[in-house]
């Protein structure tokens, strides 16, 4: 009857439960180099973070950003707001010689991924995965991401994915993003 009370007036007090997540940060720009030679630092990937396991017969566990395990549950009570916010992505770089823009912060609960670093001309921007750059890559953030790369030659690296590291700009090609 107590549950036909609540049920009726839409209201669970105190009732807390766990539930599954997965948050992705705004990934960064692309940076811009000199003129029209090279290629230039690609963005990094947006913080990915996760608490989802496969519903299979026997669960089997993802990774969250930068080959991290599964986080632990997050318990939310029914009837109570909580913070939820979706990140832009970070704007290119339009002129010559700049950074990209970092991408923004995605927020759920107490759950916050990180932004993508902004890819470069020069070094690559840190975030949730580091943008790509010439001389030095952007570093990812532990647990949400993984670093950009580096450029040589007049190509620049690729930024840094959840997955892997962005690669490395060679003599002949420019680097590739990480997945």
């Amino acid at each position: 009857t107590e549950q036909f009370k609540y049920q009726k007036a839409l209201s669970w007090p105190g009732v807390t439960v766990p539930i599954s997540y997965l948050v992705i940060a705004g990934g960064g720009g692309s940076g811009r180099g000199t003129g029209l030679v090279g290629a230039n630092g690609g963005g990094g990937a947006g913080g990915y973070r996760t608490n989802y396991t496969s519903s299979a017969p026997t669960p089997t566990p993802k990774i969250s950003g930068g080959g991290a395990a599964v986080e632990a549950a997050l318990n939310i009570t029914l009837g109570t707001g909580y913070t939820v916010t979706v990140g832009a992505g970070g704007s290119g770089q339009s002129g010559s010689n700049g950074q990209g823009g970092d991408g923004s912060n995605s927020v759920f609960s107490t759950i916050t991924s990180i932004g993508g670093g902004g890819g470069s001309q020069g070094t690559g921007r840190n975030g949730g995965s580091g943008g790509g750059g010439f001389g030095t890559a952007g570093t990812g953030t532990a647990g949400q991401g993984n670093n950009g790369g580096t450029g040589s030659g007049s190509n620049y690296g690729g930024g840094g994915g959840a997955g892997i590291n962005g690669s490395n700009g060679t003599g002949s090609a420019p680097g590739a993003g990480g997945n």
